[in-house]
């Protein structure tokens, strides 16, 4: 219920002018609710972990008061930080036109300009105030309500194999995403030709963990390893494989940027241009 209203107070904020048919507003609300459900998954699976261990039988006498301050700390933590990142969101959107992703981080670097724009520009400044008071009343109606957690405790071994042997295979299913082939990820999101709907679907914590993912592995080193050349030598065949006579390269750093002697004056250039939109 939680990322669902999350994902109304979205589709009330930002819904376009535009006709979009009602069902795929219906397909993006079943699809975010999958996408929700992975969430839900990834950050309860400390929490599935303490359970198993305090519940056997083993241990259950022993482990319980303090998994339990432990499951309660997390949770409340947990919670603070998803209204935060949501509500980042929301913010992102309302200046990018994109959701939160792993560029939040890169931000960072500049912390001095980005403080000074919470601070000064609006609505940047009204949102930090309703940031802090969400995360503050939030505080206090969990610290005031969430006074006991539940935890399984079984008698017999067998008992306690079998509720994790179930566990896991609805953890496995749920974090999956389903039954699919492939894991849930963000071309599921692209399931229609509206860019809001798509991303409406997509919740703000999952795409927000899944393209710093992406970004740590296009940034390993760990693909070119088994590469026999060098760097001066790929850039010998680069420009070898190219086959212009009276060519000048500019700069090593951009082994094919030249200037080409074509023998006449060249009038019709050619244009290109590259827009590249990240997630």
């Amino acid at each position: 219920m939680f990322f669902i209203a999350f994902r109304i107070v979205f589709f009330l904020t930002y819904s376009p002018q535009k006709e979009i048919p009602f069902f795929t507003y219906v397909h993006a609300i079943i699809l975010g609710i999958r996408f929700d459900a992975t969430s839900i998954a990834y950050l309860l699976l400390p929490i599935w972990i303490i359970v198993c261990i305090s519940s056997c039988p083993f241990t259950r006498s022993k482990l319980n008061v303090i998994c339990w301050k432990i499951i309660k700390a997390y949770t409340i933590v947990i919670c603070l930080v998803t209204t935060l990142i949501y509500f980042l969101d929301l913010g992102l959107y309302h200046e990018h036109y994109t959701r939160i992703n792993y560029l939040a981080f890169e931000y960072l670097d500049f912390i001095h300009t980005l403080i000074a724009t919470i601070l000064l520009q609006f609505p940047y400044n009204i949102l930090l105030v309703i940031i802090m008071v969400s995360i503050l009343f939030e505080f206090r109606l969990l610290s005031k309500y969430l006074i006991h957690i539940s935890l399984p405790n079984f008698n017999q071994y067998f008992n306690w194999t079998k509720f994790i042997f179930i566990s896991i295979i609805c953890m496995v299913v749920v974090l999956r995403g389903g039954f699919q082939n492939r894991p849930l990820n963000f071309s599921h999101s692209n399931f229609s030709s509206y860019r809001f709907t798509n991303l409406l679907s997509i919740n703000p914590l999952w795409n927000l963990a899944y393209t710093y993912k992406s970004f740590l592995e296009e940034k390993t080193y760990d693909r070119f390893e088994n590469i026999s050349f060098s760097l001066e030598k790929s850039k010998i065949i680069s420009r070898q494989s190219i086959k212009e006579i009276d060519t000048e390269y500019l700069n090593d750093d951009y082994p094919l940027l030249r200037n080409s002697n074509y023998g006449k004056d060249e009038t019709n250039y050619n244009v290109i241009i590259i827009l590249m939109e990240s997630f």
